[in-house]
């Protein structure tokens, strides 16, 4: 369950604030509501298993109790001073569980460990952490930090509050005055987190992001940078309007995330208004810190010096906070660079105050802020490194743009296992193409029947015992749990199968499953553009240029026997021919048409049956 985005979240709030309304007409509100409600929640939202690793599968709640053990524990080893060097010791150790969370995939691609909103608990824990080093807090009861690390309206992505100020509300009696008072504040953040999110952000994701994704060109990139940028304001923002109403019926007062931030006349005016409670976190905790110690022990000469290399540091982490792919990095990096940068221009605007004065001034300071924002938001959105949709989430892009009939794309079960064995991979890789698509339909029995021919598949190419509680794994996950859970196991499973044939020395299978995957995927999405003529990515039928180059590449990493290898060989000559088509010609009617008879082709020679059920005609 994902909070403030879909229904059924907005049920359970519905029906938590029935008995709250109850208690604060009545003026009988008090802490324990608060309490009670957010179990109720944590219950609910996490109780979906996921999969720790391709063969175990733990209800989220787990690892969301243990984070919580752990932080708890090293709390009272502070507290009690028992811990050597304090901050030095106690922050990293703080940090460890998210830095499993974030790298631990990394290392080990089929297996993860974490919750959804560690990310903003840790900060959370932290401002506790240093709260009590810097003496500030003497005693921390064990309730006040329950309730603060896990408060459910804001635990999956902010507001970050702190604790000193989050301590003295949460446990306050209200009176039905106060309450009334406090339901009539938190009612305008609510409709506007409604129109923010499911109008305007809704409106921008269905009509332009995903066009604009995969619009070729600079002035295809600059296009996008300004419809993402747009829709990640208007998406987050409402999301923590929602969050700052109902935490102001609970009786917190969460601290607000935007103020108008494409009004700010520079980067660090921007950064006063823009996701304002991350930003002042690393202000307080990290770049005040670091520019402090800097001067105190005098690393650098320069008071200026140090507070570059603060920013540096401060973004830095903030980049790697976000995730750890390249992109976030350089983000971070990048704005630093313009805090830098605006350093060094605000101590010579001062000594040139005429230069910069009047409305024209004001009006090109904002024009230049706001596109050195955008700048940075297209960095932080990946698309400059062109990274592919991974195949776990391809078919969402067409469930977005219309409402498909899923079942209308299901083949026939796969033959029998051959004795060829490229053929045996390469179908593999189309029956869990087909997996997707019956996840798409919501189809419980179809997904399972999938997964069986998956099984016999793995067994034929020797790899069944490594790899076969994995895909009984997803089936069982789609009987008992949401797609989602299946979603997640199915990309476990994607990555233990190519690590076990790599392990048995067979790299040409581990790509001819991924080959194999890719050819049906596309088929499927070629097929779809043709027959709804209103789906508007028409680029959906090859997915990207830069795909079908990967997918060229990949073929040709193939032993130069197989690659020439009948009907290996008509894998890459299609792949080859569809990618100079695309480059040359484009989108029109006849190259979707001819790019879903060439898929239909090369599927069918690689497992020569015939299309399932509505297939294209």
């Amino acid at each position: 369950m994902t909070p403030y985005a879909e229904l059924t979240y907005f049920i359970l709030i519905g029906l938590l604030l029935a008995p709250l309304l109850l208690a604060g007409s009545r003026g009988k509100l008090d802490g324990r509501w608060t309490v009670a409600a957010t179990v109720i929640v944590l219950l609910v939202q996490y109780r979906n298993r996921i999969p720790i690793n391709a063969h175990n599968h733990w209800p989220e709640l787990v690892p969301l109790i243990i984070f919580g053990a752990y932080q708890w524990g090293l709390l009272r080893l502070v507290l009690a001073r028992r811990l050597p060097g304090r901050a030095l010791v106690a922050v990293p150790l703080a940090l460890f569980p998210l830095m499993v969370a974030k790298w631990l995939p990394l290392v080990a691609p089929d297996s993860k460990f974490g919750f959804a909103g560690i990310s903003y608990v840790t900060f959370r824990a932290l401002d506790v952490l240093w709260a009590v080093t810097d003496g500030a807090l003497k005693e921390v009861l064990f309730l006040d930090y329950g309730v603060f690390l896990f408060f459910f309206p804001t635990i999956s992505a902010g507001p970050i509050d702190r604790f000193k100020r989050f301590k003295s509300e949460w446990r306050q009696a209200r009176t039905k005055q106060q309450f009334w008072e406090d339901f009539d504040a938190g009612l305008p953040s609510f409709f506007r987190g409604l129109l923010y999110k499911f109008v305007i952000a809704t409106i921008i994701e269905r009509h332009w992001l995903e066009s604009t994704r995969v619009a070729p060109g600079v002035l295809g990139a600059i296009e996008y940078a300004y419809v993402y940028s747009f829709y990640l304001f208007f998406d987050f923002a409402g999301y923590s309007a929602f969050a700052v109403a109902v935490s102001r019926w609970f009786g917190v007062r969460s601290p607000e995330n935007f103020n108008l931030p494409w009004a700010a006349q520079n980067i660090r005016d921007f950064w006063n208004r823009w996701h304002m409670s991350l930003s002042f976190w690393f202000r307080d905790h990290v770049y005040t810190r670091f520019l402090l110690t800097a001067v105190k022990r005098k690393w650098f000469k320069k008071r200026e010096t140090a507070g570059s290399v603060g920013y540096f540091v401060s973004f830095g982490l903030m980049g790697l906070w976000h995730g750890t792919e390249t992109f976030y990095l350089l983000y971070g990096f990048y704005h630093a660079l313009l805090m830098s940068g605006y350093d060094i221009f605000s101590r010579w605007k001062k000594k040139h105050p005429q230069l910069f004065q009047g409305r024209l001034w004001n009006g090109l300071a904002r024009l230049i802020t706001v596109h050195a924002v955008i700048f940075g938001l297209w960095l932080f959105s990946g698309q400059a490194w062109q990274g592919e949709i991974p195949a776990s989430e391809f078919l969402d892009q067409a469930s977005r743009e219309a409402k498909i009939g899923w079942r209308g794309y299901y083949r026939d079960p796969a033959p029998a296992p051959s004795t060829d064995r490229a053929k045996n991979a390469f179908t593999l890789g189309g029956i869990m193409g087909d997996a997707y698509v019956a996840m798409q339909a919501g189809d419980t029995q179809a997904f399972k029947a999938l997964q069986i021919e998956a099984i016999r598949y793995t067994v034929a190419l020797g790899i069944g015992d490594q790899v076969n509680d994995a895909l009984h794994a997803a089936a069982h996950l789609a009987d008992v749990e949401t797609w989602d859970s299946v979603r997640q196991q199915m990309v476990l499973n994607q990555a233990l199968i190519a690590k076990e044939l790599s392990k048995h020395h067979d790299p040409d299978s581990a790509l001819l499953v991924d080959l194999g995957l890719w050819s049906r995927l596309l088929q499927v999405t070629s097929s779809i553009v043709v027959e709804y003529t209103g789906m508007r990515n028409k680029m959906l039928s090859i997915g990207s240029l830069s795909l079908l180059k990967q997918l060229t590449k990949e073929f040709q990493e193939l032993s130069p026997a197989l690659r020439t290898s009948d009907p290996v060989s008509t894998v890459g000559s299609t792949l080859d021919y569809l990618y100079t088509q695309w480059s040359d010609k484009g989108p029109t009617k006849p190259m979707v048409e001819m790019t879903r008879d060439k898929l239909r082709s090369i599927n069918e020679q690689m497992m020569p049956v015939l299309p399932r059920g509505a297939l294209p005609k």
